[in-house]
């Protein structure tokens, strides 16, 4: 585990680094305060997604204001931060310990005697006079390889705003330093209304070019080169002159409704075409556009996405088994990760104009190729699609009418018929009942749904797929579990997709090693459902014990009481955060606990074990049964929470 650091001295600052009085600028509680909820929101999102890219270990904040994105930095496991502003910054709203806080005047060049791993300026630049903007970015890159920036474009007003520019001027002064714009997170972001309009808008990734040579994932899976001059539907109606809604009543509001559509629409549609630069955009059928960010397209509600390599043998079925969808209403992104075996020309072959084809040029493996789609998706929803399995033609359908009927629930899986190589039937999966409690629990033991047969809600898979070696064969279960913190899952027991095994799918050529990454990922979550200290093989005890298998138990008695223990715990929690009310948590936490009952009488009159052992481990059945009744306030809290 990273232990964090903060700075316990100034030893490693510049000593002649410079400080702006309160009185230069207008920026004070009352403003900070303003922006505060909001920029916290944001950061938590928006920081999220460039973790999972950058793995930062230090990360500093220049012109940070009362701290919030560099707490959520540390909130997210970044082990040192250094947040940087005037001195008319209020001590007491800070959000990091004073110990990160270093004042300076953000006019004057940055010289600090160490670097970070990642560099984070946002909607800052814009305060500063534009004879300062080439130092200020200077001291940027100083400190990092890696630069997340964004400042205010002309027109879109704030406080003290005196040097709004383009992109592209930005990125020419990030170029002088040898930095290349890598625009992966305007794409992720733009549809998301919990982040602020002007990040959406505006921020963008620097990194230093041999950085980039270093790690080509990042290279691939974002827009390069000069970042388009984007305007955001919001900002154009503050243009458009538009009122804002919330100041009618709701009579005035109905009546207004359909002239201010025809005219928000002609003023959108105008304005973007003004913003690009008076052309029009179009997209060919397989070609990679950046479409989400124009304004006036209608976005398709689904964006079925699928990676494929050397699958010319299955791909034309799965592509088919897409098209014949009763819900028509989606796009299909389709990444060919370097195929070698004419996958590429039956995929250029295609002519259905919601189809998006991309290619890369070196081979980048699943979870980079799957990145580089999902920053082309456009739909409100995402379905996975495999390049050797099939969906049935109802499965978008089905699987969108939950999604919108059940607005807590972020993710929806499916059951589904193994075939095999040609086709055949070879029997089925279905792991759950169905509802979130016991969904989220089968986390802990399996996959419980194949990656093909899920869709998902956009905004939640903005994070990406991890690439770490950890998961390379389980990416699908990593990110699951990242979005199962928060957010309810569903199951539909129907076998809406056919999943494909043959000697070259994962699923049969990396099973066990596929089931110890899957059971590292759930270590994870347990730890943070029950507590960071949890040791590894107090999780491992308590897989022996309760997962049965009829494997042979080799613990201690006191080692199983420990892992009844844990297993206890670890239900509670899960069952507090689980939806669909108190009873259902409460019958399902009984279900678990007479199954885990069950393990324990089998060990008591099976396993080759002395007397005493027996005696200890059967007095835990009763425990068990009745924790829930002998210790009353933890479950009783939990199911509340719960409800």
């Amino acid at each position: 585990m990273i232990e964090r650091v903060v700075p316990s001295d100034r030893t490693w600052m510049d000593k002649d680094v410079s400080v702006v009085k309160a009185a230069d600028v207008p920026y004070d509680a009352q403003f900070y305060a303003r922006i505060g909820d909001g920029s916290r929101r944001s950061a938590a999102i928006l920081l999220r997604i460039v973790f999972d890219l950058v793995r930062p270990h230090s990360v500093v904040d220049v012109g940070c204001g009362v701290g919030s994105w560099a707490a959520v930095a540390l909130d997210l496991g970044g082990a040192e931060v250094l947040g940087i502003d005037g001195d008319y910054v209020d001590r007491g709203q800070l959000q990091i310990p004073h110990a990160c806080f270093m004042p300076c005047d953000l006019r004057n060049p940055l010289r600090l005697e160490r670097g970070f791993d990642l560099a984070i300026s946002l909607e800052v630049a814009e305060h500063l006079p534009a004879e300062c903007a080439e130092t200020f970015v200077e001291s940027l890159v100083r400190l990092a390889p890696v630069v997340l920036f964004s400042a205010a474009v002309p027109g879109q007003g704030g406080d003290h705003h005196v040097n709004e520019q383009w992109p592209a001027y930005w990125a020419e002064l990030f170029a002088r330093y040898d930095f290349e714009a890598v625009d992966c997170v305007r794409p992720r972001v733009w549809n998301d209304e919990q982040i602020g309009f002007w990040y959406r808008q505006n921020t963008i990734l620097y990194a230093r070019r041999d950085y980039l040579t270093r790690h080509p994932e990042l290279r691939s899976i974002g827009a390069r080169g000069q970042p388009l001059p984007l305007v955001h539907p919001l900002l154009l109606a503050s243009y458009a002159g538009v009122p804002q809604p919330a100041t009618w009543g709701l009579r005035r509001a109905i009546a207004k409704l359909p002239g201010l559509l025809v005219a928000s629409v002609q003023r959108r549609v105008l304005a973007a075409i003004r913003c690009i630069g008076g052309g029009t955009v179009t997209a060919r059928p397989g070609t990679e556009t950046n479409a989400p960010h124009l304004v006036g397209v209608r976005l398709p509600r689904v964006s079925v996405l699928m990676p494929a390599h050397n699958a010319v043998r299955h791909i034309a079925g799965s592509v088919k088994s897409i098209l014949a969808q009763t819900s028509q209403d989606f796009e299909f992104v389709i990444v060919d990760d370097a195929s070698t075996d004419g996958t590429e020309q039956y995929l250029q072959s295609l002519r259905d104009p919601r189809i998006r084809v991309i290619r890369n040029d070196v081979n980048l493996g699943i979870a980079s190729s799957l990145n580089r789609g999902l920053a082309l998706c456009r739909g409100e929803y995402v379905a996975r699609q495999d390049a050797d399995d099939l969906s049935m033609p109802t499965r978008l359908e089905r699987q969108v009418a939950i999604l919108d009927s059940m607005p807590k629930v972020g993710l929806v899986g499916t059951a589904a018929t193994l075939i095999d190589a040609e086709g055949n039937v070879v029997g089925r999966s279905c792991h759950s009942s169905g509802a979130d409690v016991d969904v989220r629990w089968k986390m802990f033991f399996l996959n419980p749904f194949p990656h093909t047969g899920v869709m998902a809600r956009r905004s939640l898979m903005a994070g990406g797929y991890s690439d770490a070696r950890e998961v390379s064969v389980s990416e699908d279960h990593e990110l699951w579990s990242r979005i199962a913190r928060d957010h309810q899952f569903a199951f539909l027991p129907e076998d809406l997709v056919q999943y494909r095994q043959h000697a070259a799918s994962v699923s049969r050529t990396g099973d066990a090693r596929q089931l110890q990454e899957i059971l590292g990922v759930a270590f994870r979550e347990a730890c943070m459902l029950v507590g960071a200290a949890t040791p590894r093989k107090l999780f491992d005890d308590f897989l022996a014990v309760f997962r049965g298998g009829g494997r042979p138990v080799i613990l201690s008695d006191e080692e199983v009481g420990a892992a009844a223990q844990f297993a206890s715990r670890l239900l509670s929690a899960h069952c507090a955060r689980a939806g669909g009310g108190r009873v259902r948590a409460w019958r399902y936490c009984t279900k678990v606990r007479i199954r885990w009952a069950g393990h324990l009488v089998r060990l008591v009159l099976h396993e080759p074990r002395g007397l005493r052992w027996r005696a200890r481990v059967a007095a835990l059945v009763p425990q068990l049964l009745l924790a829930r009744f002998l210790h009353p306030q933890p479950g009783a809290m939990a199911l509340r929470a719960a409800g």
